[in-house]
C-alpha cells in the first residue's frame, strides 16, 4: 500500500506541475529577421534593465547631492514628567515640554560639495555608458547566435544536395552491380559513402536545431514560446562590400564605443575625487538657526504666557579648521592619485583592446572576402569535375574510387564558400558594431 500510496502522490504532483507549465501564456515568434531579434534583444536583456536600473541610482545620488547645498531643518521636543517629593502636604507632579525648529546650513565646505555634486554628474554619464556598453555586448551576441543559425542552414542545403547526389550515384550503382559493371566491393563503397552523407545530413540538421535554440536562448525567450529565424537571401554585393579605411574605423570605433566613454569619464571622475579629498584640509563654515519655546506646570503662569517668554530664536556660525586627523585626509588624497593612474592605464586598456579588434576584424574581412571570390571559383571546378566524373562512371570510364573523391572535392569546396561567406559577413557586421553603423544580414533585398 505505501508504494500505491507514493505512485499516486507523484502522479499528482507530475499533474499539477504540467498544469502549472500549461497555464503560462505561449507566445509566438515565428520568421524573425536580425533587426527583430535584436529590437527585441534590446528591449528585453535582463543585463541590460540591470543597467538600467544602475543608472537611475545614479540619478539618484545627483539629486542628493545638489540637495546637499540646501539647509538641513529639523523640529524637536522634549517631554518631561517630575514628582517633587517635599516636606509636608504639598507633594506635586510636574509636567514641562521645550519645542524647538533648527537649521543648519553649509556656508564653506572646501569644495567638497561643489566636486561631490560634479563628481555624481559624471557617474551618471558613466553609468548611461554602462547601458550603452551593455547593448552594445549583446548586439554582438545575437549577431552571433544569428549568423550562427545562417551558416547551419547553408550546411543542411550543401548537405541535403550531396546526400541526393550520393543517392543517386548508389541507386546507379545498385543497377550497374546488377548487370556486372561494377563489383560487389564497389557498391559496397558507394553504400558506406551514402550512409555517411545521410548521416552528416542528419548532423548538420541537429546543429541547426541546438543553434535556433541558442538564439531562442540569447534573446531570453520563453520555453513555451514558438520561434523560428527567416533565412533571408544574402548576394555577393553584401558579401564583397567596399572597406573603409582602417584608420578612419578606429577613429570611428573610438568616438562611439561606450567603453571609451566610460573610460575617459572614469578619469575625470577619479580626478574630482581627489578634489574631494583635498578638501579635508580646508576649513569649513557652517550657518546654524533656530527657534524654541518652553513651558511647566506648577509655575502659576500659563501656557500661552510661558511660551511668550521663553520663545526666542538663536544663530551662529561655525567654524571646523583641521589640525591633526591622523593622516585619514593624506590616505584619501594618495588613494585618490593612485585611482586616477589606474583609470588611465585601463584608458590605454581599452584603447589597445579597440585597436586590436578593428585591426582583427579588418584583416579577417579583407582575406573572407578574398578567399570567398576563389572558393566561389574553385566550387565552380568541383562542380565541374564531378560531372564530367559522374558521367564517364556511368559508362564505366572511371572506378569507383574516382566517383567518391570527386564528390568528397564537392562537398569541400561547397563548405568552403559558405564559411568564406559568413566569417566575411560576421567580420563586416562586427566592425559595424564598433563604429555604431546599422546592422542588417539580408534585409535590404
Amino acid at each position: 500500500m505505501k508504494i500505491i500510496d507514493r505512485v499516486a502522490f507523484i502522479l499528482v504532483v507530475a499533474t499539477v506541475a504540467i498544469q502549472a507549465v500549461a497555464q503560462v501564456e505561449s507566445k509566438s515568434y515565428t520568421d524573425w529577421t536580425l533587426t527583430q531579434c535584436l529590437d527585441y534583444a534590446l528591449s528585453h536583456n535582463i543585463n541590460v534593465l540591470q543597467k538600467q536600473v544602475a543608472e537611475k541610482s545614479a540619478y539618484e545620488g545627483l539629486e542628493q547631492s545638489k540637495q546637499a547645498f540646501a539647509p538641513n531643518i529639523s523640529a524637536s521636543t522634549n517631554q518631561n514628567y517630575a514628582y517633587q517629593n517635599m516636606l509636608g502636604p504639598n507633594n506635586q507632579s510636574v509636567y514641562s515640554a521645550t519645542y524647538g525648529i533648527n537649521l543648519n546650513m553649509p556656508v564653506f565646505s572646501g569644495g567638497k560639495l561643489i566636486y561631490t555634486k560634479k563628481q555624481n554628474e559624471i557617474m551618471l554619464e558613466s553609468s548611461k555608458e554602462d547601458v550603452n556598453a551593455s547593448k552594445k555586448q549583446i548586439q554582438t551576441s545575437v549577431l552571433q547566435a544569428y549568423l550562427q543559425v545562417l551558416f547551419d542552414n547553408e550546411t543542411v542545403k550543401t548537405s541535403e544536395k550531396i546526400y541526393e547526389l550520393s543517392n543517386a550515384e548508389y541507386e546507379r550503382s545498385k543497377a550497374m552491380y546488377e548487370v556486372g559493371k561494377i563489383t560487389k566491393s564497389a557498391l559496397a563503397q558507394v553504400a558506406s559513402q551514402w550512409a555517411s552523407n545521410k548521416y552528416n545530413l542528419t548532423i548538420s540538421r541537429n546543429n541547426l536545431r541546438i543553434d535556433i535554440l541558442n538564439l531562442k536562448q540569447v534573446l531570453e525567450l520563453e520555453i513555451t514560446d514558438d520561434f523560428s529565424v527567416n533565412f533571408p537571401e544574402i548576394d555577393d554585393a553584401e558579401i564583397l562590400t567596399p572597406l573603409p579605411d582602417l584608420l578612419e574605423i578606429y577613429n570611428a570605433a573610438m568616438e562611439s564605443m561606450p567603453s571609451v566613454k566610460a573610460a575617459q569619464l572614469n578619469i575625470e571622475s577619479a580626478e574630482l575625487g581627489k578634489r574631494v579629498a583635498q578638501s579635508g584640509w580646508i576649513p569649513s563654515i557652517s550657518l546654524n538657526a533656530g527657534l524654541s519655546g518652553s513651558y511647566a506646570t506648577g509655575q502659576g503662569i500659563n501656557i500661552g504666557e510661558q511660551f511668550k517668554q521663553t520663545l526666542g530664536p538663536t544663530a551662529g556660525l561655525s567654524l571646523s579648521i583641521p589640525i591633526y586627523d591622523q593622516r585619514s585626509t593624506q590616505t584619501a588624497v594618495n588613494r585618490a592619485k593612485l585611482n586616477i593612474e589606474s583609470n588611465k592605464l585601463n584608458y590605454e586598456l581599452v584603447d589597445k583592446e579597440i585597436s586590436k579588434n578593428v585591426e582583427t576584424l579588418y584583416v579577417e574581412a579583407l582575406n573572407a572576402q578574398d578567399n570567398y571570390i576563389t572558393a566561389k571559383e574553385k566550387l565552380g571546378y568541383a562542380q565541374e569535375s564531378y560531372d564530367l566524373v559522374s558521367a564517364q562512371y556511368n559508362v564505366g570510364m572511371k572506378n569507383t574510387v574516382d566517383l567518391l573523391t570527386e564528390e568528397k572535392n564537392l562537398f569541400a569546396a561547397e563548405q568552403e564558400v559558405i564559411q568564406c561567406r559568413y566569417k566575411a559577413i560576421i567580420s563586416i557586421q562586427l566592425l559595424n558594431v564598433l563604429q555604431d553603423k546599422e546592422i542588417k544580414v539580408g534585409e535590404n533585398n
